[in-house]
């Protein structure tokens, strides 16, 4: 029976414990290795080997590169806290408001600009 008709339908959860399974035929059980690697027709895409680690090579890049932008972006959030205490000391009050203001307008427009 199809379960899923896309790889990235298939719980990140069910291609754990299916990479479990092929991990220990691969280590453990070499008598039933054969058996776990075949494709299926039509493709179960919840079980075939091929599948399965393909979807979870897919999902490691794009947690990888989510990862990066993340921070990247906590980089850019530090770098604004920085600027504004330095605006909020050395300033007076009034200018000091403003001026952080303007930073945090300025940090606002490039993130909607990158997101284009």
């Amino acid at each position: 029976m199809i379960k899923y008709t896309e790889s990235k339908d298939v719980p990140t959860n069910i291609l754990v414990e299916r990479l479990a399974e092929i991990v220990d035929c691969i280590t453990n059980r070499h008598d039933r290795l054969l058996g776990e690697l075949t494709m299926s027709i039509p493709v179960r895409l919840e079980r075939d080997a091929d599948c399965v680690l393909d979807e979870v090579g897919r999902r490691l890049v794009a947690s990888e590169e989510e990862n990066e932008k993340l921070k990247s972006e906590n980089e850019d959030l530090k770098e604004l806290v920085l600027k504004i205490d330095m605006a909020l000391t050395v300033h007076d009050p009034e200018d000091a408001v403003a001026e952080a203001k303007e930073l945090i307008r300025e940090w606002v427009k490039e993130q909607q600009d990158d997101e284009e």
